[in-house]
């Protein structure tokens, strides 16, 4: 499986031409993915706009036919009979939405949206591929879960910072040391490996004032972990190539099942 994670600041969702280059870019890829609410700058429930989710939606569905790719789109925020989610979509190369997920585990930041109950797999041509939202990571009962379901490979939009504004003190003086918190690199790797999956975090990039992604994008697999990475926040794509019969052989050799 060829896969492409871009990590990329937010955008316009009139920005098209560059997303569009992102496919380009990846066009001998079989699947490329997006990170957490990055068409969506701080939203909130007043200036919410359902018109961009849906305009979101119909645009990657076009562009994951047009070039004949599978899209994990990133997640939106999305208003559903009265209550709002964060909610990564996987669409497939016909360009038809496969299934979606509801991050389940929501943060101070976000408390204001309903959790997810729910996490799901889904069959491909490419593998089973299963959707968690950022903070779900420091959960492993989230990817357990998935990969019990049979999973091949979990891909993570995610806009995990180094600093927030809004996060506790207890966090955030870790930045003001001077040295950025790096535990997505151990927990991607250590979620690839205990359950003997494959696993894409594919975080934001860039920042303000307010916060600024930690960026690290990053791909891991069973017995190896992580095999590339992006190592800063800076716009960029990251290219792997996933074998997926490592999922099979980690799971006769550590007995999962």
């Amino acid at each position: 499986m060829k896969i492409v994670a871009c990590q990329t600041p937010h955008l316009d969702i009139g920005e098209k031409d560059k997303i569009l280059e992102l496919f380009r870019k990846s066009i001998n890829s079989d699947i490329i993915c997006f990170p957490e609410n990055f068409l969506q700058h701080e939203v909130t429930p007043k200036n919410y706009q359902s018109s961009v989710v849906a305009e979101a939606k119909k645009f990657f569905s076009f562009s994951a036919r047009k070039f004949g790719k599978y899209v994990a789109m990133g997640s939106v925020t999305e208003k559903v009979n009265g209550s709002f989610y964060n909610r990564a979509y996987l669409i497939g190369k016909d360009g038809r939405i496969i299934g979606h997920y509801d991050k389940i585990n929501i943060d101070r930041t976000e408390s204001w949206k309903s959790a997810g109950k729910k996490a799901r797999v889904f069959k491909t041509g490419i593998g089973s591929i299963g959707l968690l939202i950022c903070r779900d990571l420091l959960y492993p009962k989230c990817s357990a879960s998935i990969a019990k379901q049979g999973a091949d490979l979990i891909i993570m939009p995610a806009f995990w910072c180094s600093y927030n504004s809004r996060y506790p003190k207890s966090y955030t003086k870790m930045f003001y040391k001077g040295k950025e918190p790096r535990e997505v690199d151990s927990l991607v790797a250590a979620r690839a490996i205990e359950n003997g999956i494959a696993f894409a975090f594919v975080n934001g990039a860039g920042g303000d004032k307010e916060r600024k992604s930690l960026g690290r994008t990053q791909i891991a697999v069973p017995f190896y972990g992580t095999i590339a990475r992006i190592d800063g926040n800076e716009s960029k794509i990251l290219k792997a190539k996933i074998d997926i019969s490592l999922v099979q052989q980690a799971k006769k050799a550590y007995g999962f099942g």
